[in-house]
């Protein structure tokens, strides 16, 4: 209530930018409070507030619009609307001059590359993001952002790929502080355990998905480990029942 009391006072007296700002902190608590439809529309109400011909027009604040409304689109599984808000993102950080907000935009645009199945575009935006966050010094987005670049290897088969950056993710991870070990660790070992698992290399893949499963503390990370066992247990049955079928016909 105070927040919405807030915006109708900026609507009548505050500039612009306040105005911005305040339908910006009402479509975060919207967020907060998991009612997307009502985010995604104020969200759009402080886009509309923007005046783009003033010379202090808060591009910095119009870019984590659009990058808010991406988000929530993308979890609404749309990646058209995802792309477009994402690319209007971009384009904000470049006029606000933010080139970390610049690499937040583009990941963004891998996310709805990858709701489209688009897996090189999703790899190469993916590579250059963490590359890019290495250079400034920050192993944990580097880490973050490697991830679906090393998901798009593997889906690929591009086993020899997936593998240098399994190594690099795993550099990453010795030179990361240790309040995020755990967390880089968990991604690590699911992803090495697909790995060895597309590489048939089957007792390996039970050995990280163990790992994985010894450190997975919330539902979701317990899913995801159970998908990974369920896929191991599959693919080891057709790999002995192809087995069997070649033994019985070297012998007949």
């Amino acid at each position: 209530d105070s927040l919405t009391l807030a915006v109708a006072w900026y609507n009548r007296h505050g500039t612009s930018n306040e105005r911005m700002r305040a339908l910006y902190l009402l479509g975060s608590a919207y967020r907060d409070m998991g009612d997307a439809p009502k985010a995604l529309s104020t969200y759009h109400d402080a886009v509309e507030c923007a005046d783009t011909t003033e010379a202090d027009c808060d591009y910095g604040l119009l870019c984590r619009l659009h990058a808010q409304m991406s988000s929530l689109l993308y979890r609404m599984q749309l990646p058209y609307e995802t792309l477009d808000e994402s690319c209007q993102a971009e384009k904000m950080s470049i006029l606000a001059n933010d080139s970390l907000m610049s690499l937040d935009s583009q990941i963004l645009k891998a996310h709805a590359y990858s709701l489209v199945g688009n897996v090189d575009s999703t790899i190469s935006i993916s590579e250059y993001v963490s590359r890019k966050y290495l250079q400034y010094g920050d192993t944990m987005y580097s880490i973050l952002f490697l991830k679906p670049a090393i998901d798009g290897y593997l889906k690929k088969g591009l086993l020899d790929s997936a593998q240098k950056a399994l190594s690099s993710f795993e550099r990453l991870i010795k030179d990361t502080p240790s309040n995020i070990v755990v967390f880089s660790k968990k991604n690590f070992c699911v992803l090495k355990a697909q790995y060895y698992l597309q590489c048939q290399q089957y007792d390996s893949a039970f050995s990280y998905y163990q790992q994985a499963w010894a450190i997975a503390e919330t539902p979701e990370e317990r899913l995801n480990v159970l998908r990974g066992f369920s896929r191991y247990y599959i693919s080891k049955r057709i790999a002995r029942s192809e087995e069997r079928r070649v033994g019985k016909e070297c012998r007949s």
